[in-house]
């Protein structure tokens, strides 16, 4: 059975029904083993694994499932470390090992080992440096930095997830801060920008205001960055703003900055872009990355809203190359 067919028949039957199908096509060991994982069955797949690892000792794969297995059911973490320890030694593809730290990163951080869950967390992130971060990636790295006492790095990578789960409604959710290996909810988020001080969480509200209330506020069809900004500040004065609109100045090199609005209470300021036509998409991400330079000197906090009319397919991989940058947002918002 593929995950095509999974799929499909997922939309009309329930899990039970589901679990019958997959055992009435008579699959693999190791196949079904994954497909109960799909379905995030992990009591029902360590026997399997298990079996399946009796036959097959060597197949790092199985190991890495079941050392992920124990881990999220909180059981054999030790057992799990020694695995995940084992698998990440021996495999030499990039992507194959990346996933294995994965795993021992998991198990360090629920025995509390958080530098060392960091380093493994590092060295994964660092063998996938040519692909977009996965958010369930910079969702446990903000863990681990916040029990690290790093907060101000946390928040970064905390909010990072959350954008991704913004732009994602299929992510995989939970409100365990320790079994989690997602992206966790909104009241969650509150709860730990909170914790982490109340200008990270005066940020993350701001976002929030952003991506929730633009999109409504445009009526028609847009022609101008103008009309955007417009909307942008009725917003923003809405919410107990008083944004200071295209009057301070940045002078960086030989060039004078002017951003759109500066948020002086909060040390942000906010650049406006109009994504109207095929090719400005491009033309974007070169202003962007020219902006960042100069307000970074400038402000704490520099946010980019981006109101696109369709020209950017993939959000997710046209902003990746920002995602490094600290105390740097670019949110995004579809017509």
């Amino acid at each position: 059975m593929t995950q095509d067919i999974l799929a499909a028949i997922s939309f009309k039957l329930g899990l039970k029904d589901l679990i019958k199908e997959i055992d009435s096509h008579e699959l693999g060991g190791f196949d079904k083993a994954v497909l109960f994982d799909a379905l995030g069955q992990h009591e029902e797949v360590v026997p399997i694994y298990i079996k399946w690892l009796k036959e097959n000792p060597n197949d790092q794969s199985a190991l890495n499932n079941l050392a992920y297995d124990y881990i999220t059911l909180n059981r054999n973490i030790d057992e799990a470390e020694r695995i995940a320890r084992q698998v990440s030694s021996s495999l030499t593809h990039p992507e194959e090992k990346a996933n294995a730290l994965d795993t021992l990163a998991f198990a360090l951080f629920r025995q509390r080992k958080h530098e060392e869950a960091k380093t493994a967390l590092d060295e994964s992130i660092r063998l996938r440096s040519d692909k977009i971060p996965h958010p369930e990636h910079l969702f446990r790295y903000s863990l681990i930095l916040e029990k690290l006492g790093q907060n101000e790095e946390a928040f970064k990578y905390l909010s990072r997830a959350y954008e991704f789960y913004l732009n994602d409604e299929k992510l995989n959710i939970s409100e365990d801060e320790n079994a989690a290996y997602f992206v966790i909810p909104e009241t969650v988020v509150f709860e730990i920008f909170s914790k982490w001080g109340s200008e990270s969480n005066k940020v993350y509200e701001l976002l929030q205001s952003i991506e929730k209330n633009l999109r409504p506020s445009v009526c028609g069809k847009p022609e101008s960055e103008s009309e955007i900004s417009n909307q942008l500040e009725v917003i923003l004065r809405s919410q107990g703003y008083s944004p200071v609109r295209e009057k301070i100045h940045v002078i960086y090199g030989t060039k004078t900055y002017i951003p759109d609005f500066v948020l002086p209470q909060l040390h942000i300021c906010i650049e406006v872009k109009f994504c109207k036509k095929r090719g400005d998409e491009r033309t974007i991400i070169s202003q962007i990355n020219d902006d960042i330079m100069a307000y970074k000197t400038a402000f704490k906090f520099v946010v980019f809203v981006v109101y696109d009319m369709g020209t950017i397919r993939d959000v997710l991989h046209w902003r990746k190359d920002f995602v490094s940058n600290p105390r740097v947002y670019v949110v995004v918002v579809k017509h």
